[in-house]
């Protein structure tokens, strides 16, 4: 395993009065994608969020490339190379698809043959280029969002749940896309409730309950043991 390109250690999270991260430890090894599991209310979300800089975390560290981000706001660690796919999308449903893709490229101007390559994964974008972005489907939205935050290469993609809610053709789209990412050496930790799409993604595992980490492994081992699933996430699934 490569040197890690993130880790937690001891996180704590908490919003208002509640306590949702209970000391949370993993690493992020650098390549590859490594898949964030757990029930609904794990606090997958708000590890993804902690690590952003949107909620602060009142004990714990959070290392990127062995520097500590914990401390800063979350432009100052979208400087540091992080690119973000929130759960609610994050995009500005006034502005073009254009637009909204060029607020993302920290320069201003994608480059071109990294544009080029959106377009092949997400031909709706070209399509709807110069549409105000609130017009498109929620699928395309998600492609939207997922297109802006890989508009450059960035040390790691954070990416929360991609194909909640959205049609299995969309999905395997989305599929595609960030298994070609994947390929071309990027470093993705990525929440999904998905089974079978974490599987065809995942190399690394983290799992969650209760917010703490339960269980890390490669995918390969949980893929291969559904008790191991069904003790740790509840699955039940029947396996093609």
């Amino acid at each position: 395993m490569s040197d890690p390109i993130l880790q937690l250690k001891g996180v704590k999270t908490d919003i208002a009065q509640y306590h949702i991260l209970h000391g949370v430890s993993f690493d992020v090894p650098r390549g590859g994608v490594t898949m964030l599991l757990g029930r609904n209310g794990a606090g997958k979300t708000t590890t993804l969020r902690t690590i952003m800089g949107l909620w602060k975390p009142h004990a714990g560290e959070i290392l990127l490339d062995g520097a500590p981000i914990n401390g800063l706001n979350p432009a100052q660690i979208a400087r540091r190379g992080i690119g973000f796919v929130p759960e609610d999308m994050g995009i500005f449903s006034d502005l073009s698809v254009e637009e909204n893709i060029r607020l993302a490229a920290l320069s201003g101007q994608p480059v071109a043959e990294r544009l080029d390559w959106i377009f092949g994964a997400f031909p709706a974008l070209r399509t709807f280029w110069k549409s105000p972005a609130g017009t498109l489907s929620g699928g395309q939205k998600q492609m939207l969002s997922v297109a802006r935050a890989v508009v450059e290469d960035r040390e790691l993609y954070l990416i929360d749940e991609p194909s909640k809610g959205l049609a299995p053709a969309i999905v395997a789209t989305l599929a595609r896309a960030l298994k070609d990412l994947k390929n071309r050496g990027a470093t993705i930790l990525m929440v999904e409730q998905n089974f079978s799409l974490a599987r065809a993604l995942g190399d690394h595992v983290a799992v969650m309950d209760d917010g703490r980490i339960v269980w890390t492994g490669a995918m390969a081992a949980l893929s291969a043991d559904t008790a191991l699933q069904e003790r740790l996430m509840g699955l039940k699934m029947e396996h093609s």
